[in-house]
């Protein structure tokens, strides 16, 4: 009977933190990064270099928390809907990983207006596909 209860906080934090960080990569991917695009290449770049960095650690802190807590809650009660949420949250790693050298490019301070919009345009398709497996994996928890 304990371990059902500590299932369900477990799916409750993990439904909240999928929630949550759905929310913030559609944000990412459908207002601030076109927002930013076109405000012009130095504006751009000065306004990603300060984000950046508060906004990565606010993905990772939401991202583990809603796999670990989905982790733990599949270990104690097994349901369907917490396994497909862990399939839809897993390719974001591999995106993850991928972006790391590019948002490391960024902070180099001799940048040339062109390659600075072409570095921070590319993760546009990258923060879609996070906001598609973040919806996704928030869908599943709450459905399913």
């Amino acid at each position: 009977m304990l371990l059902q209860h500590d299932a369900t906080a477990l799916h409750s934090v993990a439904t909240a933190s999928a929630g949550l960080f759905a929310g913030l990569t559609l944000h990412v991917a459908a207002v601030a990064r076109p927002c930013t695009l076109q405000l012009g290449p130095h504006v751009c770049l000065r306004m990603f270099k300060r984000t950046q960095r508060r906004s990565k650690n606010l993905n990772t802190v939401l991202y583990v928390t809603t796999l670990v807590s989905t982790l733990a809650a599949c270990g104690l009660e097994p349901l369907p809907g917490r396994y497909i949420a862990l399939l839809c949250l897993v390719p974001v790693i591999p995106v993850s990983i991928a972006l790391m050298p590019l948002n490391t490019r960024l902070q180099n301070p001799a940048l040339t207006v062109a390659t600075t919009i072409e570095l921070v345009a590319a993760p546009l398709y990258a923060a879609l596909l996070c906001t598609a497996c973040g919806i996704s994996g928030f869908l599943a928890l709450v459905v399913l």
